[in-house]
């Protein structure tokens, strides 16, 4: 008997041995960019992991069919898991649900059904159903109730879930600012081809008071995101806040497709005389000096060169920079990389 029983315990771990929840292993795949191994080490440790550790594989594991180029697998992925109740990974994973919706658009959008394909419980299961305007409806709007939670997560410590190489830390300091970019930038890149366009003269005063509202058309509802930025609250937000107001003002010239932009050289004369006012008013350097320097740009396109070089000046710029052969704007684009 003492015989069997030893034989049962000897044998009980190997009984119970089951997968490893061996995220270290997945991890060092991935970050080595080596997606396919990572991809069938985080699949496995979907199988093993539980709590947080089972959510980053998941994360992860779907990252990996994007980074494969295989978009529509990933989406289906995250279409058959629930979303976490915890507000900072319920954003994570719509966040990336969303960046998943922009690419099966812009990969497969023009083969999507027109009309919605109904699963058996009413709605498409399968991804490869979906209509353009479903896979539109999903991005990015489960992010405006998060938006505190967001605000209160420094995007430093996002490193696991956000490629921050090379990153405008400045631009984008919280989770919420990386949030306002991705999804401002789908508004107004992702244009439905009847979607309307305001006029460019609502962008261009000091102030834009308008709640987010997803049926105003995508500038309008971008420039709204955009001022929220701009005010919400955080000490290590300030330059942050600041060139949210620069990014608004200026949609109308860099997204000049989303807008009815009418007589440009107005639209100039308008944005100067807001960019000399944040000029002299806005607290940090940079946007400053972003302010002075796309002042003097649009004085350039007006011929204005005595205003431009004055911009110059009160921006801050060296008296030594030679001007290009363009006049007195630099070749360089003043906008930060993000």
């Amino acid at each position: 008997m003492i015989g069997i029983l030893a034989a049962l315990v000897l044998a009980a771990p190997s009984i119970a041995a089951g997968p490893l929840c061996d995220l270290p292993k997945a991890d060092r795949a991935f970050e080595q960019r080596q997606y396919q191994p990572a991809l069938e080490a985080y699949e496995g440790a979907l199988k093993a992991c539980e709590g947080e550790e089972r959510l980053r594989a998941l994360y992860r594991a779907a990252e990996s069919k994007s980074l494969l180029f295989r978009y529509a697998e990933a989406a289906q992925l995250l279409r058959g898991e629930k979303l976490p109740s915890d507000p900072l990974w319920r954003a994570r994973f719509l966040i990336l649900k969303a960046e998943l919706a922009r690419e099966n658009l812009e990969q497969y959008g023009f083969a999507a059904p027109e009309d919605e394909e109904a699963g058996p419980e009413g709605e498409a299961n399968d991804v490869t159903r979906r209509t353009q305007e479903q896979w539109r409806t999903e991005a990015f709007r489960g992010l405006w109730v998060l938006r505190d939670a967001m605000l209160a997560r420094s995007i430093r410590d996002e490193d696991y879930f956000v490629e921050l190489k090379d990153s405008d830390l400045q631009r984008v300091p919280t989770l919420w600012d990386f949030a306002v970019y991705r999804w401002a930038d789908f508004l107004l890149a992702q244009l439905p081809e009847q979607a309307p366009r305001p006029p460019a003269a609502r962008f261009l005063d000091r102030d834009f008071n308008r709640d987010v509202l997803d049926q105003d058309p995508p500038a309008v509802e971008a420039a709204a995101l955009y001022e929220n930025a701009a005010l919400a609250a955080g000490d290590d937000r300030v330059a942050a806040r600041e060139l949210w107001k620069l990014a608004r003002l200026l949609i109308p010239f860099e997204h000049s497709q989303a807008v009815e932009l009418g007589d440009l050289d107005a639209a100039r004369k308008s944005a100067i005389e807001t960019l000399k006012s944040w000029r002299d008013t806005f607290t940090q350097p940079r946007p400053r000096a972003e302010a002075a320097l796309q002042a003097a740009r649009f004085s350039e396109a007006l011929g204005r060169h005595a205003d431009c070089a004055g911009e110059r000046k009160a921006g801050g710029r060296r008296k030594t920079r030679r001007a290009s052969a363009r006049g007195c704007a630099p070749r360089s684009s003043s906008r930060a990389s993000n």
